[in-house]
């Protein structure tokens, strides 16, 4: 019989466990995700790189990273960026009517299960001060995303996680001096819930005819 101390103790499932991905969510884990790589100079596989490091103090840090909402042009002088930017969320049918079918459930409640598809993608736009630098930039995001892609996609409860493509080198247009190569990735997940019966408020009234 194995003692209590050969037991293997279950990890703490993960809030995305505990609750089902989000717009906001999934947008702030990508860019933990990023901004852990380059706060690292040990991380960073391209030696050219490596004297970029993120910060949170936006003065001490030597590259933006940030969401599109908080992009501002004038921030970035002289430094490099990725600015992550959530694409469309698209909602598919996987039954009819969205229902999930299976055993019923025991709990004693007439519940109906419903599941739908979601897929969706981001973009993350690596800034460079020229377009060998975007390049490089870029290369480092792709190798953290695909890198880590097994553990992003059960982590983060995902069906499918995958870099779909890498766009080719292009000015920046808010900032002149700037390349930019946006990565984009797509992922797919499903999203499940379950809709309890219960009797409109105005059929619960008995009314009566009085002779």
């Amino acid at each position: 019989m194995a003692t209590i101390d050969t037991l293997q103790i279950p990890a703490p499932p993960t809030s995305f466990q505990n609750r089902a991905p989000n717009l906001y969510t999934l947008n702030g884990a990508f860019l933990t995700i990023v901004r852990r790589h380059f706060s690292e100079p040990e991380n960073l596989e391209v030696p050219e790189l490596r004297h970029y490091v993120w910060n949170k103090d936006d003065k001490e840090s030597r590259i933006l990273i940030e969401p599109v909402y908080r992009w501002n042009p004038t921030n970035v002088q002289q430094r490099p960026a990725v600015i992550v930017k959530r694409g469309p969320w698209k909602f598919t049918q996987l039954g009819l009517g969205n229902r999930l079918h299976g055993t019923p459930e025991q709990d004693g409640y007439a519940e109906e299960r419903q599941v739908v598809a979601v897929i969706g993608s981001h973009t993350f736009f690596c800034i460079g001060t020229t377009g060998l630098e975007a390049d490089e930039i870029a290369m480092e995001v792709v190798n953290v995303l695909l890198g880590f892609s097994q553990v992003i996609r059960e982590q983060f409860c995902l069906g499918k996680f995958l870099v779909s493509d890498i766009a080719p080198v292009s000015k920046v247009d808010e900032c002149q001096d700037h390349f930019g190569v946006p990565v984009n990735v797509e992922y797919m997940m499903q999203w499940n819930w379950k809709l309890l019966r219960q009797s409109p408020i105005w059929a619960r009234f008995n009314s009566q005819v009085l002779d």
